[in-house]
């Protein structure tokens, strides 16, 4: 009766290992899958900067001009736009509803950190 108790705690502890494997698994995919949307409103961004000599003060004067529409997140929703007086601008998304998973582009440096809110 031990033996099989035990056998049960450790299936179940496999699953909840393999369960949050295959959660970062997926906001991996997530992750990429909004940096892709992303790359259309980076470049109309700055095709902006390039034709007005500043970056735009929100991502609605991309459209029709610059982009069709402002793409949404993989989950339906709005991609952060913040003007920075020294970054010039972040891009963000949230991967999760959890408020620690999330990407940013940085202008300043034109790359993304994505973060699992645990330094990785």
């Amino acid at each position: 009766m031990k033996t099989r108790k035990n056998l049960i705690v450790f299936f179940c502890l496999l699953i909840l290992i393999t369960s949050a494997c295959m959660s970062r698994e997926k906001a991996n995919e997530v992750m990429i899958a909004n940096q892709e949307k992303a790359v259309d409103i980076i470049e109309a961004i700055e095709n902006y900067e390039r034709d007005h000599g500043q970056l735009p003060e929100k991502l609605d004067v991309l459209v029709p001009a610059y982009l069709p529409e402002i793409p949404e997140t993989t989950r339906g929703q709005s991609f952060d736009y913040v003007l920075h007086n020294i970054d010039g601008y972040y891009l963000c998304f949230d991967v999760t509803r959890r408020e620690n998973l999330g990407c940013c582009y940085y202008y300043r440096i034109e790359r993304w950190d994505c973060s699992y809110g645990d330094g990785n």
